[in-house]
């Protein structure tokens, strides 16, 4: 029974690392508008909570036209972009990249374009399950100890233990 229990704890602690860190479960779509100057912007939350303090978001984005993307987050509601970390930057018309929002901050992204014509950038939001990734974890971790600290059951007879079988030769069995 041991070997059982700490099997499936094994396996709740993979799939919970797997659902504290990849993402896959999408949220809803957003749309910035990109025109010249300062970047445009959304700012959002994704709700959770996780062993690791941080909630993994991917973004995904096109644009029709060449932008700039900006992605970040802040540890509370981001006012201005002095409070960012983790920014990412990139060029082009499409592409992707993850930030780490911190539990109970924000995410920011925007968008610019140095020349050229206003367009808008389409960004696709997936998050990783980061709570029920951070149960499984803990889970996992419970069962697999209580699967190394239990003792085996010995087998026992209704009345007690068994005597031990006598030799076959005869002798004291020294």
């Amino acid at each position: 029974m041991r070997p059982i229990w700490v099997a499936v704890g094994a396996v709740l602690i993979v799939v919970g690392v797997v659902l504290l860190y990849v993402p896959f479960v999408p949220q809803k779509s957003i749309t910035v508008p990109a025109s010249q100057g300062p970047p445009d912007y959304e700012v959002g939350t994704v709700p959770g909570s996780s062993l690791t303090g941080k909630i993994p978001v991917a973004f995904a984005w096109t644009s029709s036209v060449t932008v700039t993307v900006y992605g970040g987050t802040c540890s509370n509601p981001c006012s201005n972009y002095s409070e960012l970390s983790g920014i990412v930057v990139q060029t082009g018309t499409s592409g992707t990249f993850t930030v780490q929002q911190p539990v109970g901050g924000t995410i920011f992204v925007g968008a610019n374009t140095s020349t050229g014509p206003a367009g808008s950038v389409s960004v696709k939001v997936t998050t990783a399950f980061s709570t029920l990734g951070s149960l499984f974890v803990i889970g996992g971790v419970a069962l697999a100890l209580v699967g190394l600290v239990i003792r085996p059951k010995r087998a026992t007879s209704a009345l007690g233990e068994a005597p031990p079988p006598p030799d076959e030769m005869g002798s004291p069995g020294f």
